[in-house]
C-alpha cells in the first residue's frame, strides 16, 4: 500500500514515527493494517505523549528480596512501570527511540532492583537521555501553548487564505469599477 503524506504533516509525522512504529511496546498505535486513519493515529500519539509515563501506585512484586519502589517516580519523573513484565523504562527516551540510548531502559527493560538507584541515576546522567527528556519536555510545552507545528502551520495557511481573500475582492471591485466605466485595461485581458 502506498501512502502519500502531505507536506504539512511531514514534521509531525517525523517526530511521532518512533512511537507509531514501536509495536512492541505502544500495540495501541500500529493500526497501519485496520481502518484506521493516520491522523487518528497521530492524535492517538499525541494524547499518549500527553499522558506521559505509566505510573502505577500498586504493590510492586518481591524479585531476589527485592522490589520497585513508587517513591522512584518523584526522584525520576521520566520513569515508567509494566506491570504486566514488572520492568522500569525510560520513557522519553522510548520516544525517541534511537540506538544510542542504553538498551536496559528502552527495549529490553530494567528490572534490577538491588543496583537500580545506581543504574537510575547513571541513566538520568547520560546525554542522550538528557537530549530525550528536553525534546520530550519541549513537545509538552509547545502542545500545552498551542504552538504544535500543525496547529502554526494552520494558523500561517488561515492567514495567508484570509490575506488572498482581501486582495482578490479589491481586484474584483477594481475590475468591476473599470467595466462600469467603459474604461478598458489590460488586467482584464489576463483574468
Amino acid at each position: 500500500m502506498n501512502w502519500l503524506i502531505p507536506q504539512h504533516l511531514l514534521p509531525t509525522i517525523l517526530l511521532l514515527l518512533p512511537l507509531l512504529v514501536q509495536q512492541q511496546h505502544y500495540p495501541q498505535y500500529h493500526h497501519y493494517r485496520t481502518k484506521e486513519t493516520l491522523a487518528m493515529t497521530l492524535q492517538k500519539a499525541k494524547d499518549h505523549i500527553l499522558l506521559g509515563p505509566f505510573q502505577s501506585k500498586t504493590k510492586f512484586p518481591t524479585v531476589n528480596g527485592r522490589r520497585f519502589r513508587a517513591e522512584s517516580y518523584n526522584t525520576y519523573p521520566w520513569l515508567e512501570y509494566s506491570l504486566e513484565l514488572n520492568h522500569a523504562f525510560c520513557f522519553p527516551c522510548r520516544l525517541r527511540n534511537e540506538r544510542k540510548h542504553e538498551t536496559a531502559f528502552t527495549a529490553t527493560s530494567f528490572n534490577q532492583w538491588k543496583n537500580g538507584t545506581l543504574r537510575l541515576n547513571d541513566h538520568q546522567a547520560a546525554n542522550c537521555h538528557k537530549e530525550s527528556f528536553e525534546r520530550w519536555k519541549t513537545t509538552l510545552q509547545n502542545y500545552n501553548n498551542n504552538t504544535d507545528v500543525l496547529k502554526l502551520l494552520n494558523q500561517q495557511y488561515s492567514k495567508q487564505a484570509t490575506e488572498n481573500r482581501t486582495y482578490l475582492k479589491e481586484i474584483i471591485r477594481t475590475v468591476h469599477f473599470l467595466a462600469r466605466q467603459g474604461v478598458s485595461c489590460k488586467l482584464c485581458g489576463y483574468l
